[in-house]
């Protein structure tokens, strides 16, 4: 697919017909949450089969955190800015269709490794490739749902984690119970094909909302990154939200990728029953976390705004509390039992962090906007967090043996009061951020049209 292929739908004027029915809007949405639970899958199906490659390659924790964290997240990282730049460009649907059959192209190709390398140069293509996937749908959706609905759209969407992360560990843990390591590289790269068809058949490229000038005139904004960046700079509310989002996921990153080694080693389970255990104890307790947080914060912050972030602050304690118990009971059933809980709390927020961010960013800038953030989260949380986890529990390997796993995912856990500071900080500034926001939209409407903040379309 060409260059000019991907350029088509930019500039249309004027709403498609589908896009203006409501089922239509939803029905999208599905479609996106389908491809993020899709990510996920390729993303997260390598934490349920660490121990078995660590047997196979002989590995150190340190390398399994390398591997698990910032192999995915450097060239994510890396590609971030290019893929936003993209993705406010072009043509959104056609962008990530094609990413798709990339990524999931490289996953069913990891099985064929046959060194510790190779495993690691495909998972870095793997990164390069999804960089462009978040910014791209989450773009789409902030054109879909307006301010009133985008924290519940965010939050099924966001479904894509937990669920994702449900069907890599059921995934990794039975298929490689029941045959190797190997195999599921295979099948997890398989339905990527099928679901970059469905993308290209049946969804449309969405028009562009709600365009912020950035004190240029009419038709003359620069929305380059250093211009995205300079204007997240000088909003407190967008710093402490993005701060609060990154880390909250560094904090949860040391405790997730090493779910299934720590079940392993500390309770005995088998690769398959820490696989299923996973994906029924974090992967759909978080589910329901992530659908109660999105509808949670859209009702609050109709009410007030600063309840959205206050709301992250609350279950930001909720995750430290939880993942201490579950790594400190001696209980395997309580561990799960905790384990859910600690789902959660982290699902729950999902819809309200990138909701907010959504909403204080513009409609120009959002590609960009939501690469820079995934950049940060990729480095910060799902590079560094899993990388700080390996490193401490073999530097504290001689002194507590087994446990050194257990005390280096509780010392990842506890930084997680770090993201209540963060998100606290936020309600003191966020009205100001959303009538900032919604001073900006107005500037691109007559002066006849210029609504509210909260005056909200037909989303």
């Amino acid at each position: 697919m060409t260059m000019s292929h991907l350029g088509e739908g930019v500039g249309i004027d004027k709403k498609t017909p589908w896009q203006e029915r409501s089922w239509y809007r939803w029905y999208a949405l599905g479609l996106l949450t389908l491809v993020y639970v899709l990510h996920f899958v390729d993303r997260t199906v390598v934490f349920a089969i660490l121990e078995p490659i660590k047997h196979e390659f002989d590995l150190t924790d340190t390398q399994l955190g390398f591997y698990s964290g910032l192999v995915h997240s450097l060239p994510y990282a890396l590609a971030g800015i290019p893929m936003g730049m993209l993705a406010d460009r072009v043509n959104r649907r056609n962008l990530l269709a094609v990413i798709i059959i990339i990524w999931s192209g490289l996953t069913a190709l990891s099985g064929v490794a046959q060194s510790f390398l190779f495993l690691v140069v495909a998972r870095l293509c793997v990164g390069a490739a999804e960089a462009g996937g978040t910014p791209s749908a989450m773009s789409m959706l902030a054109d879909l749902f307006s301010l009133r609905r985008r924290s519940t759209a965010m939050g099924i969407y966001m479904l894509g984690t937990p669920l994702g992360i449900t069907v890599g560990y059921l995934l990794g843990g039975l298929v490689a119970a029941q045959f190797d390591w190997r195999m599921v590289f295979f099948i997890a790269g398989v339905p990527g094909i099928v679901l970059s068809l469905l993308l290209l058949l049946t969804l449309r490229e969405p028009v562009r909302q709600e365009l912020i000038t950035l004190d240029k005139p009419r038709g003359h904004a620069d929305f380059s990154p250093l211009v995205t960046l300079r204007f997240m700079a000088r909003s407190p509310a967008l710093l402490f939200v993005v701060a609060g989002v990154v880390w909250g996921t560094f904090a949860s990153g040391t405790v997730l990728a090493w779910v299934a080694p720590f079940l392993m080693r500390s309770h005995g389970f088998s690769v398959a029953e820490a696989g299923l255990a996973i994906a029924l104890g974090y992967g759909l307790a978080g589910a329901l976390g992530t659908v109660i947080g999105g509808i949670l914060a859209d009702r609050l912050g109709a009410r007030d705004v600063r309840w959205i972030p206050g709301l992250n602050a609350i279950t930001s304690l909720i995750i430290v509390a939880a993942g201490a118990a579950m790594l400190l009971v001696q209980d395997s059933f309580w561990c799960i039992v905790f384990l859910m809980l600690f789902g959660i709390g982290v699902s729950m927020q999902y819809g309200p962090g990138h909701g907010l961010f959504q909403s204080l960013l513009g409609a120009e800038m959002r590609g960009r906007g939501t690469a820079i953030l995934f950049i940060l989260i990729a480095l910060i949380g799902a590079g560094l967090g899993p990388q700080f986890t390996g490193l401490l529990s073999d530097y504290w390997a001689a002194s507590f043996g087994v446990d050194s796993l257990r005390y280096a995912m509780l010392t990842g856990a506890a930084s997680g009061l770090l993201t209540a500071i963060f998100f606290l900080a936020a309600m003191r500034h966020v009205r100001e951020g959303i009538n900032e926001a919604g001073r900006n939209r107005d500037l691109m409407k007559p002066a006849s049209q210029a609504k509210g903040h909260f005056e909200a379309d037909r989303g």
